[in-house]
């Protein structure tokens, strides 16, 4: 049993697949399992995965026949054996220290997830609102708070990623992403916070985040 599963849905990303898994595989805490889900690609992703898989026994790759990101986490979910859980989308990256900040902080406070800071960026003329308010909200709790623990409260902060989830929980009430539904980020989050008591969140950057032609956001 390793102690994180890094999940990862895999469409149609292979200008930016290998910048993703440089950046996961790289990070400095390194008992973790990479589970990546093909899902209906139809350009050369699967072979990059094949590839990054055959280099690093770490890196497990899954093929989903049905689309849908839904379906590509769902199906990742299933095969974690790990305890706890990150979600990665397979055109961003990580800091090299983020999943090392994230354990360090949900084992040492005994929260039920942690969070932080995201970097966005955006590579399309499209804004979106979604991500303008996410933001705000950390640049809110940056200024105001600092780093530290906080008592669990609805954040604008709905999607997947960029977060240290814990599987028990995950398991022991079913959470999954429904499938298809839009906005099945928000789904997921409610599920999974009612059963929280406290998170922490932590004033550095443990995500960046993309915005391209072409993503799922940009067509919000």
């Amino acid at each position: 049993m390793v102690a994180v599963s890094i999940i990862i849905p895999v469409h149609n990303v292979e200008n930016y697949l290998v910048e993703c898994l440089h950046s996961v595989i790289n990070q400095t805490y390194t008992d973790f399992e990479v589970i990546c889900i093909e899902n209906g690609s139809t350009d050369k992703s699967f072979d990059v995965l094949q590839s990054y898989a055959a280099k690093d026994n770490r890196i497990k790759v899954l093929r989903s026949e049905i689309t849908g990101i839904s379906i590509a986490r769902n199906k990742g979910l299933d095969e974690a054996s790990g305890k706890y859980i990150c979600f990665v989308d397979s055109d961003d990256t990580m800091p090299d220290n983020a999943l090392q900040l994230m354990v360090d902080a949900i084992e040492y406070n005994d929260v039920d997830f942690v969070c932080g800071y995201a970097s966005v960026l955006v590579e399309t003329d499209r804004g979106s609102e979604k991500l303008k308010s996410i933001q705000r909200f950390f640049d809110k709790q940056l200024k105001e708070n600092g780093e530290h623990q906080l008592e669990l409260f609805p954040t604008p902060h709905t999607t997947p990623w960029g977060q240290l989830l814990k599987k028990n929980i995950i398991d022991k009430y079913s959470i999954r992403f429904p499938e298809g539904l839009v906005h099945e980020d928000e789904y997921f989050r409610v599920a999974y916070q009612i059963h929280c008591n406290k998170f922490y969140y932590i004033a550095q950057n443990l995500y960046n985040y993309r915005v391209r032609n072409g993503s799922v956001t940009d067509d919000l």
